[in-house]
């Protein structure tokens, strides 16, 4: 039977997908190695813009996973996941080693695919691995809750603890702290409560009022970065990072902007485009590595000054990840192919009707 899917989640995971290639941009242009008051402002506000990539995925998955709860076939998806990984690693490692004077020994390679290093982008497995191993606990707590305020509560309590951290980097230029830090790396959590939370009460806000604010939330969080680095180069700013007030407000925003956009008009070509860059996000983001080394290296030498190479980002990004769609597509073949393999080697469970039957001749 064919599912019919939500394109407007395909359309938010698409985004999603193409953030981290852009944001990807700003690593590999050399724009965090130089002082900020040489780049472009242009450039800050569309890297503070595009830093909701990663909080888009975790708001997703509670947005989508709310359900889930503690079976066997729960933690099947685990191993799918596992696989895409190793996969994307192995092509990764081939690619250094091929191309980059990588090592080709498979020990090297094994230790690597461990601690998450062969493929580079190969953190977010990490992190989205503790997620998934977390979330039928945290349905669990979810579900218990007695009602939506409370609920609310559960998600301002997370976001307080996981989000607003950040503000000290105001109060600090001040000598003191405002709020507790020791939870910050919870901010996974509170974004997925977030999405769980979305996912029983989408709150009606007219669109021109979520333009407005994910414009201010990017253009607050672009200047004080100026502000922050002057001289200095492009750095670590908390507010602006994933667990960053102004990053979880532009991703609220967009989520919301994009969960609510009518897409009829859309061409049937473009809403499959779409849906495929969705389906494949995973291996995307694990394989957009690959063509990052050609597209950034090749800018690196054609245009000498990082200043100069934001224009290009309207070409690098395409690049990236068209290579990518079709690296993920053959992956995902390649995957389909294991799995068809692996259980044809696996031994047939008797059915149900076979056992009656039995019972019935004995």
């Amino acid at each position: 039977m064919k599912t019919t899917r939500d394109f407007p989640l395909d359309f938010i995971r698409a985004a999603a997908a193409v953030s981290v290639i852009a944001v990807h941009f700003f690593l590999n242009s050399g724009f965090y190695d130089v002082p900020a008051n040489s780049l472009p402002r242009a450039g800050i506000f569309l890297r503070t813009q595009f830093m909701v990539c990663v909080p888009l995925f975790l708001l997703l998955t509670g947005y989508l996973q709310r359900s889930k709860t503690w079976n066997r076939s729960y933690y099947r998806g685990l191993g799918s996941l596992l696989l895409t990984y190793v996969l994307a690693s192995v092509l990764c490692g081939v690619f250094r080693a091929a191309f980059l004077g990588g090592t080709w020994s498979p020990v090297q390679w094994l230790q690597e695919i461990l601690s998450f290093s062969l493929a580079p982008y190969g953190w977010y497995i990490e992190l989205y691995i503790g997620l998934f191993l977390l979330v039928p606990f945290l349905n669990t707590a979810w579900n218990a809750l007695p009602s939506r305020r409370v609920k609310l509560l559960l998600v301002l309590t997370t976001v307080f603890l996981s989000i607003f951290p950040s503000l000290n980097t105001i109060s600090l230029y001040f000598g003191w702290q405002a709020i507790p830090e020791r939870w910050a790396a919870l901010y996974p959590v509170a974004y997925y409560f977030t999405g769980c939370y979305l996912r029983e009460s989408l709150p009606k806000i007219r669109w021109p009022l979520l333009l407005l604010v994910d414009v201010l939330a990017v253009l607050a969080g672009g200047s004080l970065h100026i502000i922050q680095a002057g001289e200095e180069p492009f750095g670590f700013f908390p507010i602006t990072y994933w667990n960053g007030i102004l990053t979880y407000c532009a991703t609220l925003c967009v989520f919301l902007l994009l969960k609510k956009g009518t897409f009829s008009h859309f061409p049937h070509l473009l809403k499959k485009g779409v849906s495929l860059i969705a389906s494949l996000s995973l291996p995307i983001f694990l394989l957009s590595w690959i063509p990052d080394q050609i597209a950034y290296t090749t800018l690196g030498s054609a245009i000498p000054q990082v200043a100069d190479r934001l224009p290009w980002i309207c070409v690098t990004v395409p690049f990236v990840l068209v290579c990518s769609v079709v690296m993920a597509w053959l992956l995902n073949k390649v995957q389909t192919l294991l799995r068809a393999t692996f259980q044809k080697w696996l031994p047939k469970k008797p059915s149900l009707e076979g056992h009656a039957r039995n019972d019935r001749q004995s």
